[in-house]
């Protein structure tokens, strides 16, 4: 067995559960009609999953994308977004252990940015501040930079760091009168003013 995107060697296990399903609507609902509306999802198209099955999960189509190329003498699957650009690889060089993702996340809080490097698509390097509200506050979001790893080096990103930092320094300060932000920064208002009353 074994776990992983590429997982050739794990076994097939199937499970049926079956019970009595009764009807969504009562008779009476049936007979008179009900009312609908448009949902705010759509259904995917066929070839964003495999949508003959009831299967579910974005990992299950990294999956069979990296078994079809692997097939034909590659080794991983360049992911395509519901535009048709690029968006990731299906392997993911993330922390194996809640041990090792603290310790890169104290890192990063000493250092003032984070960093991944081979990621999301091998060879590829960014890095990343948060963008805090009037600068100093909650996190907003965050702003990064990325690129290739044999130019977004070390320290190149520690030379790249301060302009970056002041860069979402100067976001957060601007946030209240930005569209991007205006759900968080209504959010962080409202909280403060919830505070100030409670107090």
């Amino acid at each position: 067995e074994e776990m992983g995107v590429s997982a050739h060697g794990s076994k097939i296990n199937v499970a049926i559960a079956a019970w009595e399903w009764p009807s969504y609507f009562s008779p009476e609902m049936r007979a008179k009609g009900i009312r609908m509306k448009t949902g705010p999802w759509r259904r995917p198209d066929p070839s964003s999953a495999p949508t003959e099955s009831k299967a579910s999960g974005l990992y299950m189509i990294c999956t069979l994308s990296k078994h079809a190329v692997e097939a034909e003498g590659y080794q991983d699957a360049m992911m395509l977004d519901w535009r048709g650009f690029v968006a990731e690889g299906t392997g993911a060089n993330a922390p194996r252990s809640l041990t090792l993702l603290l310790e890169q996340l104290a890192e990063a809080r000493a250092r003032g940015y984070a960093i991944a490097v081979d990621s999301y698509i091998a060879g590829m390097a960014a890095m990343a501040v948060p963008v805090r509200y009037h600068g100093t506050g909650a996190v907003l979001g965050c702003l990064s930079i990325a690129g290739p790893a044999v130019r977004m080096t070390a320290e190149r990103m520690a030379a790249l760091a301060p302009r970056l930092q002041a860069a979402a320094a100067e976001l957060g300060t601007a946030a209240a009168g930005s569209k991007y932000f205006q759900s968080n920064v209504r959010a962080l208002d409202a909280n403060d003013v919830a505070e100030r009353q409670g107090a």
